[in-house]
């Protein structure tokens, strides 16, 4: 476990988040201003992450991708366009669009389904398929 940067501070009753290493194992002057911006930025993830603002995508824009629909394997890739607009619905669930390479159709794919029905590597599709056929 990694110990955090951040920590919440009130002022006037007035909540905020300030910054700076808290333990006396990390001193911020030991790397000069290189050092300081990486804690910097190590610090705006951490707050962002928090406040629930901070999302990792489980794949790249434009990214191939494989989908099991139908009991079958469809080649697809992440969509590029529809991606800048990661949605996120009204159970707090994050998706993206999947769009099939040769039908053109898309759907909508939670980040859950990710290593179980949408894979990044095709082996891992077809290897998922055959454990779902009982093969």
């Amino acid at each position: 476990m990694t110990e955090r940067l951040t920590e919440e501070w009130y002022d006037d009753m007035e909540q905020f988040d300030r910054y700076a290493p808290k333990s006396p194992n990390i001193e911020i002057n030991c790397g000069g201003d290189d050092f300081q911006r990486i804690i910097d930025k190590l610090a705006e993830y951490e707050i962002a992450d928090k406040r629930g603002r901070l999302v990792v995508l489980p794949c790249k824009s434009g990214q191939d991708l494989f989908g099991i629909y139908n009991g079958a394997i469809v080649d697809g890739y992440a969509d590029g366009y529809l991606m800048e607009k990661i949605s996120v619905d009204s159970n707090s669930e994050h998706w993206i669009w999947f769009q099939d390479k040769y039908s053109k159709n898309f759907w909508k794919v939670s980040f859950e389904d990710f290593g179980k029905t949408i894979f990044l590597i095709r082996e891992e599709a077809e290897k998922e398929l055959r454990e779902m056929e009982g093969k």
